[in-house]
C-alpha cells in the first residue's frame, strides 16, 4: 500500500509538472506573437488623468456583462492600467515568465 501511495503521489506531481511547462510555453506563445505583430506590452500613451474615468467605464462595461473569472472593482482597474503604463516591457515579460 505504501508503495503504491509514493507512485501515486509523484504522478500526481509530475503531470502538475508537465501542465506548468506547457501553460508556460502557452504563455511564452502569447508573448512571442505579439511581439511578432508589434502589439507593445505597456501602453504608455494613457494618460494619468484619464486613468479613472477609464476604470469606470471599463467597470461598468465588464461587470458582470462578460463572464470573466475575476470580477475587479474600479479601485482594481485603475492598478491594472497603472501597471500597464509605467511598467517597461522587460519587466512585464520577466513577471510572467516566473
Amino acid at each position: 500500500v505504501f508503495r503504491h501511495t509514493l507512485r501515486y503521489r509523484r504522478g500526481i506531481i509530475l503531470l502538475c509538472f508537465l501542465y506548468f511547462i506547457q501553460i508556460k510555453k502557452f504563455i511564452k506563445w502569447i508573448y512571442d506573437t505579439n511581439s511578432a505583430m508589434n502589439i507593445p506590452l505597456n501602453i504608455n500613451s494613457i494618460k494619468e488623468e484619464d486613468i479613472p474615468s477609464m476604470s469606470i467605464f471599463a467597470d461598468k462595461e465588464a461587470n458582470p456583462l462578460y463572464p470573466v473569472p475575476i470580477l475587479m472593482n474600479s479601485k482594481e482597474l485603475q492598478d491594472i492600467y497603472l501597471l500597464i503604463k509605467n511598467k517597461s516591457k522587460d519587466y512585464l515579460y520577466k513577471e510572467i515568465r516566473r
